[in-house]
């Protein structure tokens, strides 16, 4: 994608703010509070410290950056191509987590639900500047929706109306995040998103 770039900082600038998060990474570290992550880091040369500090040294940074692809493809649920990331493309989606709903029908402004999620889905699929779709509004907890299903109940309303890239956001911890990996395994065709390298979720 051609054109023109926006740049906001000096090369000199992104270095200095570069510089400055390798060095809080590393001291004071961050708090991170699920086992298996903090294990991971561990594995790979961070300093645990307490129940949930992790001191991350700059090397191991440095050395994730290295090996990180410069830029991946991003699929749409069909196995299309849908984004092409890290070369200097931009993209627009539908969302995020706003708290309240704009009802087309008679404009007033209602806290956000599943239908005004599925919606939202629905309309960004069938509107070809938008790009993907990220979870677009928070939806509250009740008693027919219990929080540990809120994020999975979202999901499924945006997977089942639109073939776009999703960004699910996740607020809860890991169970709802493998709900939502299965969740998007089963539509994809179980287990291809793993098989063929080919992602259309991002989290």
């Amino acid at each position: 994608m051609g054109g023109r770039t926006l740049d906001l900082q000096t090369p000199e600038e992104i270095e200095r703010l570069h510089e400055a998060a390798l060095a809080v990474l590393q001291d004071p570290g961050v708090r991170i509070t699920t086992p298996e992550a903090r294990e991971l880091l561990r594995e790979h040369g961070a300093i645990l410290e307490g129940e949930d500090l992790v001191r991350i040294p700059a090397e191991l940074v440095e050395r994730s950056l290295e090996v990180a692809p410069e830029r991946f493809t991003i699929y749409d649920r069909r196995g299309e191509p849908a984004m092409e990331l890290g070369a200097g493309n931009v993209y627009v989606c539908a969302g995020v987590t706003n708290l309240n709903y704009l009802n087309p029908r008679d404009r007033t402004i209602e806290p956000f639900t599943l239908e005004a999620t599925a919606e939202t889905a629905l309309l960004a699929d069938a509107l070809p500047d938008i790009d993907f779709v990220a979870t677009p509004g928070v939806t509250r907890p009740s008693d027919e929706l219990p929080l540990h299903i809120v994020n999975q109940s979202e999901f499924l309303a945006m997977v089942t109306n639109t073939t776009k890239p999703l960004m699910p956001l996740v607020a809860g911890g890991g169970a709802e995040l493998a709900d939502i990996y299965e969740m998007a395994e089963i539509v994809a065709g179980a287990p291809r998103p793993c098989a063929s390298g080919r992602s259309s979720c991002r989290t």
